[in-house]
């Protein structure tokens, strides 16, 4: 009796069959592998801001201050008189040179709010009087330049007490390392490609002052002091941000929906929406698009839309009297960025870049937050 012959392989249904199941597992699994390795790359952002916040934390614990974001002169040094009963007039001298032009005039971009979160986290040196510039301080001089001089110092990549460990990091810091083979000076020393690489509103050149990028990111992680959410200047209100370069938007400190009362006539009147964090700070990161979202106004403050936390709502304050009655902006709604005639918009992505901006207040990235809300 003969047997009958065994199969030697799959049909052709069989196999366009079993071809049309893994694309269709296929389709319904690359999109939550790609949600999942967004979120896993959100959460180690979000680790390290709120390393970072724990670092300011830290700071203010150990001198009583929360440390300045450079964006006002007179408060860098009541700061520092402050902290460092004892420190040489030269020292403060060497910041205002990195601060100021020829003429005197103060430029708050010179150390920016990413820089000054490098500055002031990654330690000072154990000398009083020399915090900057002594052992283990944040400006190291060059051999045989002059002390005085801004120029004659290069940034010092092992720092005395740093308080996160990113901090010692020179990749993580963007610093570019002298030509060895050649003498050190100031056109030949440590410095950060920061000003370089992301573009400069002052045009600086030889910066010595590096910023902290998310690894594999650009976009660096920028702190606001809450003394100088917004500060007065010389034309009316001016409203603090980091806009180094238009390809990486704005970052600006964002409103609470709480509007803050002032007793007026006997009854109490809402003035300006309060910030988050009011007393304390703000830590933002341009999330996984490397871009913060907002756009640079050409002219202050008209031109300045400021968020709230947590609907995103565009809220315009009042260019005389930042009045909470100027409200939020027609239209504008989850953190989607206004766009006037006079800002300049060029290579900067259409649509609510924001969304997934990661800060310490946040839980996660905001349009998480803006999702529960």
């Amino acid at each position: 009796m003969k047997r009958p012959a065994l199969r030697a392989g799959f049909t052709l249904i069989e196999l366009l069959v079993a071809i049309v199941i893994i694309g269709i597992l296929a389709a319904l699994l690359t999109p939550a592998a790609f949600r999942a390795v967004t979120r896993a790359k959100t959460a180690a952002i979000k680790v390290e801001v709120d390393a970072i916040k724990r670092g300011v934390e830290e700071y203010n614990q150990k001198y009583g201050d929360y440390p300045p974001d450079f964006s006002d002169w007179e408060l860098v040094t009541q700061h520092y008189r402050k902290i460092f009963r004892n420190i040489s007039e030269t020292e403060l001298n060497l910041l205002y040179q990195a601060t100021h032009d020829g003429s005197g005039a103060f430029y708050p971009e010179a150390i920016d709010r990413a820089e000054a979160l490098v500055f002031t986290l990654g330690g000072y040196s154990s000398d009083q009087e020399f915090p900057f510039t002594g052992a283990g301080g944040p400006l190291e001089l060059i051999p045989g330049q002059d002390p005085t001089l801004i120029a004659s110092y290069q940034y010092r990549t092992q720092r005395s007490n740093p308080l996160i460990d990113a901090m010692q990091d020179a990749r993580r810091l963007n610093l570019i390392q002298p030509n060895l083979s050649a003498g050190l000076g100031p056109a030949n020393k440590v410095i950060s490609d920061d000003e370089a690489t992301l573009g400069s509103r002052i045009g600086a050149a030889n910066d010595i002052f590096p910023v902290l990028t998310p690894s594999g990111k650009k976009a660096p992680y920028v702190y606001f002091d809450s003394r100088t959410y917004s500060y007065t200047g010389a034309s009316g209100p001016v409203f603090n941000l980091y806009s180094p370069d238009n390809r990486l938007g704005a970052a600006r400190p964002y409103k609470s929906q709480i509007a803050n009362s002032t007793w007026v006539n006997g009854m109490f009147v809402d003035t300006a929406l309060e910030y988050v964090n009011p007393t304390t700070f703000q830590i933002i990161s341009a999330g996984l698009d490397d871009n913060y979202g907002g756009v640079y106004p050409v002219n202050f403050p008209g031109d300045i839309v400021l968020f709230t936390y947590k609907s995103g709502r565009g809220w315009r304050p009042s260019a005389v009297t930042n009045n909470a009655s100027e409200g939020f902006m027609a239209g504008i709604n989850g953190y989607e960025e206004f766009r006037l005639a006079s800002m300049t918009t060029t290579n900067v992505s259409e649509g609510r870049a924001q969304l997934d901006n990661v800060t310490d207040f946040a839980s996660s990235d905001l349009q998480s937050d803006l999702e529960e809300s």
